[in-house]
């Protein structure tokens, strides 16, 4: 009885265009990358996500991403009475111009603008979890980043 419906279930999503994140198909020029002028912190976002697919220099690659300008700073949304901040916003600002193997720019000054909040009370139990939050966020955010740049870079190939 249970396998009919879990037949239909599994039919029904993939029907509908459910795919898991990742799972896009991209462009085949997309296999050779070159990743130019990113922090560690991009680079290593990109290197999880796109491991094999990155080259070490401009020249083997098909497509190179230049970063023009990288940006994460936090601010703060809330205060508490004692004025003590509370509520936190991660803010990541990236600028990239998207080129050919040969250099030739296919798209400049292409933007991600990415964010995200937390709370913080500022306690002693919770201050260590919430630098580790705070940590998780950043990463999420550079790895969010990388799909944003995919995203971009695969409209502007297929184009």
């Amino acid at each position: 009885m249970k396998s009919p419906v879990l037949f239909i279930m599994l039919f029904l999503t993939t029907a509908c265009g459910y795919h898991l994140r990742g799972s896009v198909e991209l462009p085949e020029a997309l296999n050779n990358i070159f990743i130019s002028n990113a922090s560690p912190a991009l680079k290593s976002a990109f290197n999880k996500i796109y491991g094999d697919k990155l080259t070490k220099s401009s020249t083997e690659a098909e497509v190179v991403i230049k970063i023009l300008k990288e940006n994460l700073i936090r601010r703060t949304i809330s205060t508490d009475t004692s004025g003590y901040s509370n509520e936190f916003a991660l803010v990541y600002r990236l600028d990239f111009n998207i080129l050919d193997g040969q250099g030739k720019i296919l798209s400049a000054n292409q933007k991600v603008r990415l964010n995200k909040s937390y709370f913080n009370d500022q306690s002693g139990a919770t201050l260590l979890a919430k630098d580790s939050e705070e940590a998780l966020l950043r990463k999420e955010l550079y790895s969010q980043a990388v799909y944003a740049i995919t995203s971009k870079t695969r409209a502007v190939l297929i184009k």
